[in-house]
């Protein structure tokens, strides 16, 4: 069995490395560091459904772990 510290288990866990709002086609896009995308419409996510384009533009990845939307606080 492998040791997990924190440097062996960040290179294998994909992590977010870009996200943004597709006006257009109404997703989140999310881009891993593993070369994996995913994309989502808003109104599936808890929170986002009521959300604006506007407020879902405003989108920002947190220590590549989370991501924020800053002006649904």
């Amino acid at each position: 069995m492998l040791p997990w510290n924190g440097a062996s288990w960040r290179s294998r866990e994909p992590r977010a490395e870009t996200v943004r709002y597709d006006r257009r086609n109404s997703r989140m896009t999310v881009n891993l560091t593993n070369g994996c995308t995913f994309a989502f419409p808003p109104c599936l996510a808890q929170g986002l459904k009521a959300a604006s384009d506007d407020e879902l533009n405003t989108v920002e990845i947190l220590g590549s772990r989370s991501i924020d939307f800053r002006l649904l606080a």
